[in-house]
C-alpha cells in the first residue's frame, strides 16, 4: 500500500512540473465578473489582462464556473472547469430574495395499487403536498432550495399511508470575497425498487416498492487568481448518501430480487490549477483528489485518489482538441475486491458551433477500461434544440447518486440539469426502468432527446438506454445483467391564455438474465386550467402497462384531479 501511495504522490509532483514547463501562447477565457471584457489583439491573441474577478462568483460549469458570464474572447476555447465547483440557480426577478409558499391537494383513484397481475386491487388516494421554494442572490448567497413533500393516505388499505421526501437545493454562500467559498448541495427523490411503468412514481407504486435516496454534500473551498497565469482551487466535500428500501426483496416478473439499503460518509480533499489568458489558444487543468469511503457494502474502507493533467488547443474559434494522462488508485470492499492502480488517458474534442451550444466528446482509459463519454447541448434550427449525453463508468448505485448530485444545479423553479450543459435530468433514479441492485457495476448509460418549441407548442422525442454489468456483488443483493432501452414523446400544447394540455407516450424493452424480458407502456393525457393568478387546476389520466407476457402483465389506470394554491 505504501508503494501505490509513493507512486499516485510522485504523479501528483510530476504532471503540475510538465505543466509549468510548457512555454506561455495568448489568451484563454477567464471565470468573468462584472467587469469590461479583455482587449484582443487579433484572432484568439490577447494583448492586455481581463479584469478580475468582482462578485462573490465563481459557480461551476461551462464556459467559465456557469451562469457567469466571461468576458468576450474571439477564440471560444472554453475553460476547463473546476470539480465540485459551487453552483447557484438563474434569479429570474432582480437581486434579493423570493420565498413562495404553495399548497398541492390530489384525489387519485388507482385500479391496481399493488401493480399486480391478477386480483386488482383499488383504491382513492388524497395526496397533501405542501411546497417551499426558495431563490436566493445576494452578494453573499445565491442558490435556489425546492422543498415539496408528497402525504399520501389511502381511504381503503390504509397500510399504504406514507410520506415521500422530495427536495432538492443548491446554495452558494462567500465567506471572504472572491477568496473562500461554502458549497451547499442537497437532494432527495423516491423511485421504485422493481423499476418504474412510467416517470411518476407517486401513485403507480406500492408502499414496500420505494427507495428513498437522500444525499448531501458540504465543501468549503479556496479560489485564488495568479494573474493571467493561472487560477487555483483547494477544497474539502463531505459527502452522505442514504439509499432507504423499503422492502429487501421484489418479484419483478414472478423472480424475487434482492435489494439491501445502501448509505456511505466519504471525506474528500481536491486541488485545482488552471491556466489563464496568458496561455492564448493553450490551456492546461491539473487535477488531484484523494476520497475515503465509510459505508455499507463495497464501499466499506473504499478510496478513489485520482491525478490527472488536462490539456485543450483552440484550432479555430470554435473548435478545441483535448488530451489527458493521469494516474488512479482505487479499491472497493467486494467479492471478488477490486483494485485499481494504474495510468489514465483520453483524447478528445470541443465543439462550440454557435453560443450557448457546446458538444464535448472523449475516448480514453478510466476505472480499468476503456470508455466513451459525449455530452451536447445544440440548437437545431431556430426553434429545435438537441441534447445528448453518454457515459461508460464503474460505481456502486450510492456512488451514482453522489455523482449525480456534484454534476448537476437547479434552474429558478427547483428542477436538475445539467451543470456542463444545461440539459434536464431526472431526480436520481426516479424514472428508471431498470429494478435497483448492489454491487459495483459497469454502467453505460445515453439520453438523447429533441426538443422543438412554437408560440402554443412544445414537442419533445427522447431515448434513453442503460446497460448494467455486476462486475463484484455484496452479500444478500441479487447480481445482474441488465439492459434497457427506452423512448418518449411529449406535446404540450396551449388551448388558451389560461388553459393547456399536456400529453406524453413511452415504450420501453429491458432485458435481464435474471428476470427475463419486460415491456413497458403507458401514455398519459393532462388538461392544466389556470384558476386564477395564484390557483391552478389539473386533470389527469394514467395507462400503464409492464411485464413479460400477458399471463404477468401488470395493468394500472390512474385518474388524478388536484389543485395547486401559491402564497
Amino acid at each position: 500500500m505504501g508503494s501505490r501511495r509513493a507512486r499516485l504522490l510522485a504523479s501528483c509532483l510530476a504532471l503540475p512540473l510538465l505543466w509549468l514547463a510548457t512555454p506561455a501562447a495568448a489568451q484563454l477565457e477567464l471565470p468573468g465578473g462584472s467587469g469590461p471584457p479583455a482587449p484582443s489583439g487579433g484572432p484568439g491573441v490577447g494583448t492586455g489582462a481581463a479584469t478580475a474577478p468582482s462578485g462573490p462568483l465563481p459557480r461551476s460549469g461551462e464556459p467559465g464556473f456557469g451562469s457567469t458570464p466571461l468576458p468576450d474572447a474571439t477564440v471560444r476555447l472554453g475553460t476547463l472547469g473546476f470539480p465540485y465547483g459551487a453552483t447557484a440557480a438563474p434569479f429570474q426577478a432582480s437581486s434579493g430574495l423570493s420565498l413562495v409558499p404553495s399548497l398541492t391537494v390530489q384525489q387519485s383513484y388507482n385500479d391496481n395499487i399493488r401493480a399486480t397481475a391478477k386480483n386488482h386491487t383499488f383504491d382513492y388516494i388524497t395526496s397533501v403536498i405542501p411546497g417551499l421554494l426558495l431563490n436566493v442572490d445576494t452578494p453573499l448567497v445565491q442558490g435556489t432550495v425546492n422543498y415539496a413533500p408528497n402525504l399520501q393516505y389511502y381511504w381503503r388499505n390504509t397500510d399504504q399511508n406514507r410520506t415521500d421526501q422530495r427536495f432538492n437545493g443548491r446554495l452558494l454562500g462567500t465567506l471572504v470575497p472572491d477568496t473562500l467559498f461554502l458549497d451547499l448541495r442537497g437532494t432527495s427523490a423516491v423511485s421504485t425498487l422493481s423499476g418504474t411503468t412510467t416517470s411518476d412514481t407517486q401513485t403507480t407504486g406500492t408502499r414496500d416498492d420505494r427507495l428513498t435516496t437522500t444525499s448531501y454534500s458540504v465543501s468549503p473551498y479556496l479560489v485564488h487568481r495568479f494573474g493571467g497565469f493561472a487560477t487555483a482551487q483547494l477544497g474539502y466535500v463531505f459527502q452522505s448518501v442514504n439509499e432507504d428500501a423499503a422492502s429487501r426483496q421484489q418479484l419483478v416478473n414472478g423472480v424475487p430480487v434482492n435489494f439491501n439499503s445502501q448509505d456511505f460518509t466519504s471525506n474528500e480533499v481536491y486541488f485545482s490549477a488552471r491556466t489563464g489568458e496568458d496561455f492564448g489558444r493553450l490551456a492546461f487543468l491539473f487535477n488531484a483528489s484523494a476520497r475515503e469511503y465509510d459505508g455499507t457494502g463495497a464501499l466499506d474502507g473504499a478510496f478513489r485518489n485520482i491525478v490527472t493533467l488536462e490539456t485543450r488547443y483552440a484550432i479555430t474559434p470554435m473548435i478545441a482538441v483535448l488530451g489527458e494522462i493521469g494516474y488512479q488508485d482505487q479499491e472497493y470492499n467486494s467479492t471478488p475486491r477490486i483494485d485499481i492502480n494504474e495510468g489514465i488517458w483520453a483524447v478528445g474534442v470541443r465543439l462550440v458551433p454557435n453560443e450557448g451550444d457546446v458538444v464535448l466528446l472523449r475516448y480514453g482509459h478510466r476505472d480499468g477500461f476503456n470508455s466513451t463519454s459525449l455530452d451536447a447541448n445544440v440548437g437545431v434550427g431556430v426553434r429545435t434544440r438537441l441534447f445528448a449525453r453518454y457515459a461508460d463508468q464503474l460505481s456502486t448505485s450510492a456512488q451514482r447518486a453522489g455523482d449525480l448530485l456534484a454534476t448537476t444545479t437547479v434552474d429558478a423553479l427547483g428542477n436538475p440539469v445539467d451543470a456542463l450543459t444545461g440539459a434536464p435530468i431526472s431526480q436520481p433514479f426516479a424514472d428508471s426502468p431498470l429494478s435497483a441492485q448492489g454491487g459495483v457495476l459497469r454502467v453505460k448509460s445515453g439520453t438523447v432527446s429533441l426538443t422543438q418549441v412554437w408560440e402554443r407548442d412544445r414537442f419533445t422525442l427522447a431515448a434513453t438506454y442503460e446497460d448494467r454489468t455486476p462486475v463484484a456483488a455484496t452479500s444478500g443483493t441479487t447480481a445482474q445483467q441488465q439492459t434497457s432501452l427506452n423512448g418518449t414523446f411529449s406535446w404540450a400544447h396551449e388551448l388558451g391564455p389560461r388553459t393547456s394540455t399536456i400529453n406524453s407516450v413511452q415504450y420501453g424493452v429491458s432485458e435481464s438474465n435474471v428476470t427475463g424480458d419486460t415491456t413497458r407502456t403507458s401514455l398519459s393525457t393532462a388538461l392544466v386550467h389556470q384558476l386564477t393568478e395564484t390557483l391552478s387546476g389539473t386533470l389527469t389520466y394514467r395507462l400503464s402497462s409492464r411485464g413479460s407476457n400477458s399471463d404477468n402483465r401488470v395493468i394500472q389506470n390512474v385518474i388524478l384531479a388536484g389543485v395547486r394554491k401559491t402564497f
